[in-house]
């Protein structure tokens, strides 16, 4: 299993969130955020959780098998 950062940025970019206000409410920087939307940074278990619960979405959303 994987997370699919692309779908994850693209869902963001959709919704109209803010990137800033959601690393703000997750506790992490922009900078850290960014990093991970583009695949350049993992996203650690508790800062998935918070990202999705952010979102409002099921953790099972950006999650690919393989």
């Amino acid at each position: 299993m994987r997370l699919d950062y692309k779908g994850m940025k693209e869902f963001i970019e959709q919704k109209g969130y803010k990137q800033s206000a959601i690393a703000e409410k997750v506790g992490i920087s922009s900078m850290k955020l960014s990093q991970i939307l583009n695949g350049n940074r993992k996203c650690e278990a508790g800062e998935y959780a918070d990202i999705c619960k952010e979102l409002n979405v099921p953790y099972e959303k950006f999650i690919k098998e393989g």
